[in-house]
């Protein structure tokens, strides 16, 4: 009994592996030539959010 439940888990994993090799390969490359460093660069190199204080509550 347990070699039939090691031998079934074993094609699942196996059939989820292929499975998962198959649909990987349909997402095309992302084109990286055509965007321009400079629109992303700024004077200020990081952004402040929330004040730069952590939400954690204070000690008492």
């Amino acid at each position: 009994m347990k070699y039939r439940q090691n031998l079934f888990a074993l094609l699942v994993l196996v059939w989820s592996l292929v499975l998962a090799a198959c649909t990987g390969s349909s997402q095309p490359a992302a084109d990286l030539g055509q965007v321009d460093i400079s629109q992303f660069r700024t004077e200020q190199p990081w952004v402040e959010l929330g004040g730069a204080s952590p939400p954690f509550p204070r000690r008492r």
